[in-house]
């Protein structure tokens, strides 16, 4: 059996742009692009390395941006 991945760029710039769903909420921003690496990740080439850093990039500044409200709560005790 032949197998070979299919070059979609739309996914990946789909994949790309559902990123920012963060706006609605912080963990969204990580799970759909999660969802949508899982759902194709044998299908498309180059999927993974974008998945990787999107999903990067989006888990540091969502630490980020906990770790920053933690301490800004805990500041002003």
């Amino acid at each position: 059996m032949d197998w070979k991945l299919e070059k979609n760029d739309s996914y990946l710039a789909l994949l790309n742009i559902s990123a920012l769903s963060f706006i609605i909420f912080p963990l969204l921003g990580i799970l759909i692009p999660l969802m949508m690496w899982i759902s194709q990740k044998n299908k498309i080439d180059g999927i993974d390395r974008n998945s990787r850093e999107i999903l990067n990039f989006q888990i540091t500044w969502s630490l980020f941006l906990f770790l920053s409200i933690i301490g800004y709560i805990g500041g002003n005790f």
